[in-house]
This record gives C-alpha cells, structure tokens and sequence, in this order.
C-alpha cells in the first residue's frame, strides 16, 4: 500500500511522499525474520534510475524507522547533487587515491609500475569528462610514435608496454566509477584495451651458432650467455657483483640478488654450468659484467646491433634470451614449480602461458623436417 511517512508502520509497506514521478524517493521494506530492507528509488540528473538499500532491525519502533527513512532520503538526495559536479573531478586525485590504496595493500610490483602510474597522472591531467577520451587517444599515439629517450639513444616503446600503461588508466577509472565519483566509463576505458602481443622470436640452432661466432671477444659474450643459461632481465644481470656470488657452502655455488621488477630473492644454481663457474671465478671484485674500460653497462645498443649484423640476425632482443633460457631449463627438467621457488618468476602463469611456447615452436620446427622426410605436414598431403 502507498502511504505518507507519519502513518508508515513498522514492516511490509511501500513508503512514499506521494505518488512515484521522477525524482522522487520511495522505500521498500520487505518483512524479513530478523531485520528489514530499506531501499530508495532516484532519478540521477541524467534520467537513470539508483537505489540504496539499507539493513535495519525488525523491532524498529514507528519514528525510529521514519528516522532511517529520512536519513537515506538525505543521502540519495546528497548523491543528486553531487553527481552534477562529477565533470570536475581530476584524474590526478583518483590516481592518488589509487596509489595509496595499492601501496597500503602491497599490490605495486617495482618502481616501473610507480613510474608508469606517475606518468598518466601528469600527462592526462584534468578532469574526467567527454573531452577525457581525446586526451586518451592523444597520449596513446605518443607512446606509439615517440618513444622514449635514455642518454643519447631514443627507443621505442614494445605494444606490451604500452597495454600496460593502458592497464594502470583503466586502473584509476574504474576506481573512479566504483567510489561514484564518475556517472560512467570513458568510452575509451570500455573495452579491455590491445591484448598483450608475445614475440614468437626463437633463435634456430643455425642462428645460435652465429649468434655465438659474433660475441666472440664482445663485452656482450658473457653477459648473453648467463642470460641465455638463467632467466634473467638485463638490468638485473648488468648490476650483479661479486658480493652476489656464493662460492661456498653446503648449496654449492649460486648467484642471489633481489630482482629488480619483483623484489623477490631470486637464485641461480651454478654448478651444473661448469663454463660459466669458471668465468665468474676469475673475476675481480667488483661488477660481473662490465665494458672494456671496467665502467657499468648502461646503454648496450650499439654493441648488441653491431652483434645482429655480424651475426645476420634481425629482430632480436636482449630480453628474448629469457624465453631461451626458460626454455632449456624446462627441457634440462627443471619443473614450474622449481623455477617459482628459485624466484625466476612471480607465478606460474608467465610461465605456461609465454614462455612454454618456446617448444611449440621447437615442435613445429620438427614438422617441418619430418615432412621433409616423407611425412604428413599439418594442412599438406604427404607425397606418394
């Protein structure tokens, strides 16, 4: 039954200031066995229809549950309002608030994370309006077009990278829209975004070879082959020093650090890698892996571009000697299980979603010379 607020009984009423229209608020309050709902209908500015619910006690007293009533009235009136200053609010402020609520929570993964959260915070700038998806677009097509510079050198920022960047906007936007402090998503924060793009560059044995001929007397030769024999980034394995290699003891020898992206305590086990043990025991104090001169390596551009010329290799990079390396361990036996506990990886997901396609490609590639042998090739009739 539709009744006014000074006649409203305790349970099983429509509550109403009169007959329902736009804008205006009504309650419901189904009986329950212990308590009651309350739940008030508006209208946003815009034409869409809210609720708000509300538990209450079962034994309210009539002008206790008018005060609920009320309060709520109150509330979703508040949340009108406010929804007509929505244009105003700043995608900086939001991104604040995120950062504080990941950083509380432990859910930022190393500084380039940071840096990237930082990044969007100054370039999209402003408030979170129809004019957000320009200056979306906008800031896209720099990442694609521009680059980024280091020293001298310009580089270009990988499609990975760039979906991650993408990843933090959609981030701070719906934080934005789950607070209600936006009355919708961006157009362009809608959908999920560029999928990531893996790179299928896998270095045949013919490759390898010549790969190896080229490092030979480069600063690179070592570096390149203990990432290639650990799964390691090249800012972590630049930056190792002796202080990090462990000669002694019951375990064996292995190299431990911190990883850089993670922060996890990663290991690398050296004594199945006699060459490699052998090099790193020469070594004076100091940087593992250094130029000629002794000074850190800081930009391996040049050097790595002369090495695929020499080589007759295009398109490789140095972070691609990861897949290599993960994929030779898994071959040599090394488990998923062992890789997460030595701290390669985060989790097993990188894992067997990337990098286990290294055999995939190993696998195709043995098609490919058996049906050269008199085989069926996957799609080809053999032939007869």
């Amino acid at each position: 039954m539709i009744v006014t607020d000074q006649t409203a009984p305790a349970t099983g009423i429509i509550l109403s200031a009169g007959a329902p229209r736009t804008g205006s608020i009504m309650a419901t309050i189904p009986h329950d066995a212990r308590r009651d709902l309350i739940r008030y209908h508006y209208r946003t500015p815009d034409g869409k229809r809210r609720s708000i619910d509300k538990l209450i006690p079962n034994n309210l007293s009539k002008s206790e549950l008018i005060d609920s009533w009320a309060t709520l009235k109150a509330e979703a009136k508040d949340r009108v309002r406010s929804l007509k200053s929505l244009d105003n609010v700043l995608f900086e402020n939001v991104v604040d608030i995120v950062l504080q609520d990941h950083e509380s929570r432990g859910k930022l993964r190393g500084a380039g994370e940071i840096e990237r959260f930082e990044r969007i915070q100054s370039e999209l700038s402003g408030p979170i309006n129809e004019g957000f998806t320009i200056r979306y677009n906008k800031f896209v097509d720099r990442l694609a077009n521009d680059g980024y510079r280091k020293g001298k050198t310009t580089y270009r920022y990988s499609q990975n990278t760039i979906s991650h960047f993408e990843q933090c906007i959609r981030t701070v936007i719906n934080t934005a829209y789950r607070r209600g402090l936006i009355r919708e998503i961006p157009v362009c924060c809608r959908e999920r975004g560029r999928a990531l793009k893996f790179r299928d560059r896998y270095l045949s044995a013919d490759e390898w070879t010549r790969l190896e001929n080229a490092l030979a007397g480069s600063y690179l030769e070592w570096p390149v082959r203990f990432m290639s024999t650990f799964p390691c980034r090249k800012s972590d394995c630049f930056r190792l020093r002796t202080g990090n290699l462990f000669l002694f003891g019951s375990n064996g020898p292995y190299i431990e650090m911190a990883a850089e992206k993670t922060g996890l305590l990663t290991v690398f086990p050296l004594e199945q890698f006699q060459e490699l043990l052998d090099y790193l025991l020469g070594l004076p104090a100091g940087l593992l892996f250094t130029q000629p001169n002794g000074s850190p390596i800081i930009d391996p551009r040049h050097e790595w571009e002369r090495i695929l010329a020499t080589a007759k290799i295009s398109d490789l990079h140095l972070h691609d000697l990861k897949a290599k390396a993960t994929g030779d361990r898994l071959a040599d036996g090394f488990t998923v299980d062992r890789m997460i506990r030595l701290g390669w990886y985060a989790s097993p997901a990188m894992i067997l979603r990337v990098y286990n396609r290294v055999r995939a490609v190993d696998v195709m590639r043995q098609m490919r010379a058996e049906a050269g042998r008199g085989y069926v090739e996957v799609g080809k009739q053999a032939n007869s």
